[in-house]
Order: structure tokens, then sequence, then C-alpha cells
């Protein structure tokens, strides 16, 4: 009796379970996301947006502010004698952060409160200029701070 050529059903099942073990293995060794990573991005996504805002109050010639909350944050402007939420658009939504963080606010290196009465927490004058702020993210022993100089560059 001739024999056919060709691959056997164990040699196949054999060959497919050895591809699953490597594939499993290669996707255990991709680095995960971690909190510190969430932290990063999350402030460095704060760091850009606040930058355009605060070019947007230059162009337009009024204060913007920002106001801080549990969830995220949210950007206002000076008009008609208060603090007024943006026009909703794709940039300036509210935006929420990518998991709840614990923050904390330093303005010229005096503590701010989380409060939720304050209707702004950062402010950007119309000529460009931010009050120096260092804001800290924490999620349980993870840490991430942006530090920010007047003329809103990091330091």
């Amino acid at each position: 009796m001739s024999r056919s050529a060709g691959f056997s059903l164990i040699e196949v099942l054999v060959a497919l379970v050895i591809t699953g073990v490597l594939i499993g293995l290669i996707v255990l060794s991709l680095p995960s996301s971690t909190a510190a990573d969430h932290q990063r991005e999350d402030l460095q996504r704060f760091y850009a947006l606040a930058n355009q805002h605060c070019r947007e109050a230059v162009l337009l010639g009024r204060q913007h502010g920002i106001r801080l909350t549990e969830q995220g944050y949210e950007f206002r402007r000076y008009a008609a004698g208060g603090w007024q939420p943006m026009p909703s658009n794709a940039v300036f939504r509210p935006r929420r952060w990518q998991r709840p963080w614990d923050w904390s606010l330093q303005i010229q290196n005096l503590p701010v409160e989380p409060d939720d009465e304050s209707p702004v927490h950062l402010i950007c004058a119309a000529s460009g200029e931010w009050l120096p702020f260092e804001m800290v993210l924490r999620h349980g022993r993870d840490r991430a701070s942006l530090r920010v100089a007047g003329n809103g560059e990091r330091w």
C-alpha cells in the first residue's frame, strides 16, 4: 500500500500547539500599559492642551483658565464679568483623566486645595503668561508631576 504525501493530523496539531505557545510567550513579553504610563500620557495631553488654550487667550486678548476636577479638567474663559465654560468644540471640550487620580496643585509654591467651588484653578493671562505651577498626579505609589513656569515652559 502506498502512502500519500502530506502531514498527518497529529503533526498538524503539534505544529498548532507549538505556534500557540510561542504567540502566548510573545504577547506576555510585550510591555503592558502601567499607571505611570497613563499618568505621563495624561500630563502630556494636559500640557499640550493647556498651551494651546493659552495661545488662544493671546490671540483673543482675554484671560483663559482651567478648572480641575477629580474626573478631569474643563477649559474656561473670562467673559461678561465671570468665568464661563468654553464654547463646546473638539479641542476645548471637557476632558477626563484615563483613570481617577489623586491630584495636587501648587501655584507659586503655595498649595491649592481641590474644591468644586473654584471656577478656575489655573489662569493664563491675555499676555500668554501662566502663574508658575506644579501639578502632581498620584495613584497608589505611582506619581507623575508637571512643572510649568510663567512663560508656559516646563522646568
